[in-house]
């Protein structure tokens, strides 16, 4: 449609808080703010899934770059991957291959890596031996890491494809480990594991543009907190499937169908 364009600029304007920027230059920006106030932060590239191996290595080298400039500028950040940006799904030799890359260079230059799988998708072979990086994956998949003994550092993504999971839910599990971050944990779930001796656990990492009173009260508490800063052009799919805010994010959802403008997925 003729409008789609003026749509998409409309909406970002309301999203934009969530977001930082489309550049990487906006998101390492905003670290260095969050860092200011003693904040670390996650940094992940939005990306489609890619279609051709140009677009996996592409990600690839986004990701190689971003670890650079984060050393260089001193941040505190890590650097959180959906592997199916550099090839899971598509080519899983080329995904181990790039992930690999990746790894190699934030070791190289002390900077830690989150591979995030997507659900239906088990970890590449090698994070196993692999140092300096962990797991992120959403609450659905991740009690099958601590069937196994997993070992590494994990990242719960408690995300709104998670409804009817909770705090509560996985609890136990949760407090078999000490290395875990909590990802959009809901404000109601925040708080019962704040009052349950959470903030000696783990850290609550909070998606940019969350409520800064939430955030503060949290650190005011003496939790460990973190913001997952998300950039780059695909931020569609983001805004509709992903926002911090579930009224906004349905907001947004409706008018981009109304408006033919895509469906996030």
């Amino acid at each position: 449609m003729k409008d789609d364009s003026f749509t998409e600029k409309v909406i970002y304007r309301l999203v934009k808080r969530y977001i930082a920027g489309t550049t990487m230059g906006s998101a390492l920006s905003k670290v260095k703010e969050l860092n200011e106030k003693n904040i670390p932060a996650s940094i992940t590239f939005l990306g489609t899934n890619p279609t051709d191996k140009t677009k996996v290595r592409y990600a690839t080298y986004t990701y190689v770059e971003l670890i650079r400039r984060i050393s260089r500028l001193g941040l505190k950040a890590s650097v959180q991957i959906p592997i199916s940006q550099i090839g899971a799904g598509f080519d899983e030799e080329m995904c181990e291959s790039n992930l690999t890359e990746i790894v190699k260079t934030g070791n190289k230059y002390g900077v830690f890596i989150w591979a995030e799988l997507d659900s239906s998708k088990n970890a590449p072979k090698c994070i196993a031996d692999a140092k300096g990086i962990g797991v992120a994956a959403d609450v659905h998949k991740i009690k099958n890491y601590f069937r196994s003994g997993y070992a590494k550092p994990i990242k719960v993504i408690f995300s709104s494809k998670a409804e009817g999971n909770s705090y509560s839910d996985i609890k136990q599990l949760l407090l078999s480990s000490s290395n875990m971050v909590l990802l959009s944990l809901s404000d109601k779930e925040l708080r019962k594991a704040l009052a349950n001796g959470g903030k000696k656990k783990f850290t609550f990492e909070f998606m940019l543009g969350h409520s800064r009173r939430r955030i503060k009260g949290a650190m005011a508490k003496g939790a460990r907190v973190s913001i997952n800063v998300p950039f780059g052009k695909d931020w569609v799919a983001y805004a509709t499937n992903k926002l911090p805010e579930g009224y906004m994010r349905i907001f947004v959802n409706n008018l981009l169908k109304d408006k033919g403008a895509g469906n996030g997925s």
